[in-house]
């Protein structure tokens, strides 16, 4: 029974923070290049600020923290079969976008956060530093969130065999 929560709780964890990622790489990211340089780093500043809350961090530390107890929990060592192996992959996936958020992004956030920014130069100069390198990091982390998140769900709809369903 443990095992059927923590994998449940794994897809739903991954689920929000793929659709975060998502609705970011194909809503937020289109709008953010349509504005001029100090709206970019002042709308990115504020989003900045905005994501990092309570529930955020449970949803990305949950992404990463639930297929790997469910993993765990039924190990492949005690004769499961191919649905561990689709909650491994997906853990993976999902701390390769965990380091790609907090070793990549978050850094270059906060280089954007601490840059000065009084002249149309320096807001230029500020938004060039990290605006490509960020959308492409995105991109992989938007990839990872999102195919852990569909082996999840895969490995929801496999029958479990290990417990005989």
């Amino acid at each position: 029974m443990p095992f059927r929560v923590f994998l449940h709780l794994a897809a739903v964890s991954a689920g929000l923070f793929a659709g975060f990622c998502f609705c970011y790489a194909v809503v937020v990211t289109p709008a953010l290049e349509r504005l001029d340089d100090e709206a970019y780093v002042t709308t990115m500043r504020r989003l900045n600020e905005a994501v990092p809350g309570v529930l955020f961090f449970l949803v990305i530390v949950g992404s990463v923290v639930w297929p790997l107890v469910a993993f765990l929990t039924r190990t492949p060592w005690r004769g499961a079969d191919t649905r561990v192996w689709l909650i491994g992959a997906a853990a993976l996936l999902s701390l390769a976008a965990f380091v790609v958020s907090m070793a990549v992004e978050v850094p270059m956030n906060t280089r954007l956060a601490e840059a000065v920014t009084t002249t149309p130069e320096q807001f230029h100069q500020a938004r060039a530093a990290i605006e490509h390198a960020w959308n492409n990091w995105h991109v992989v982390r938007t990839v990872c969130a999102v195919l852990s998140a569909l082996l999840l769900v895969g490995a929801c709809l496999r029958p479990d065999k290990a417990a005989g369903v």
